[in-house]
């Protein structure tokens, strides 16, 4: 079990650039002249939290927790994984979170652990945060040493589709999105896309 609560110091942050659309085709039509190297089904739950420098999902029941460093004038973010745990959470995973969250799971539990169905109970209970069901199928890509990927998304009834890059170096995406096309979309992260999907209706 992977578990990166404690020690970020030898994580390399990431950048990442991501673009939404309703129109799987103009998105996909960027990544023609690529072929996927791997294609990969999943159900994800988002923790939509007011904090906009937090992006809690999880998959596989694990709890992944990426928190943002830098936000540039492109639209690109720089990210670092903080928590990556199995569940149930043991007590250094839900104090973390108590602390990142502003919130106490103590009343919630005599064990201080916690399993997947009951954190998400609790963290829906709350009036300033939503869990939200998506569905994926992602489609990962390699463009010229950077990692793409192309995500056909299910909320509900409801289909998005993003496409994103993702690498160490800022200009090195930069440079990929001009060479796409991709220069003038509009940049949102997961969290944001969600949160709007639900405002718009799309997620309900």
């Amino acid at each position: 079990m992977r578990d990166t609560t404690e020690n970020t110091s030898k994580i390399i942050p990431r950048w990442e650039w991501r673009t939404f659309n309703a129109d799987d085709e103009l998105l996909k039509s960027k990544l023609s002249n690529y072929q996927p190297l791997l294609d990969a089904e999943s159900i994800e739950t988002y923790l939509l939290v007011p904090d906009e420098e937090l992006n809690l999902k999880i998959r596989h029941h694990i709890l992944d927790v990426k928190h943002r460093l830098k936000l540039d004038s492109t639209g690109q973010e720089q990210w670092l994984p903080i928590i990556n745990i199995k569940f149930p959470l043991d007590v250094a995973a839900l104090n973390k979170i108590e602390e990142l969250l502003d919130m106490s799971f103590s009343s919630a539990t005599n064990e201080r652990s916690l399993s997947e169905a009951n954190f998400i109970e609790l963290l829906a209970q709350e009036p300033h945060i939503a869990a939200v069901s998506v569905a994926k199928f992602r489609q990962k890509y390699e463009i010229e040493g950077i990692q793409g990927e192309f995500t056909k998304l299910q909320i509900d009834n409801h289909y998005l589709f993003t496409l994103a890059l993702e690498h160490e170096d800022p200009g090195r995406i930069l440079n990929i999105r001009k060479s796409l096309g991709l220069e003038k979309c509009i940049s949102e992260n997961y969290p944001e896309a969600l949160k709007h999907a639900i405002a718009t209706g799309k997620g309900d």
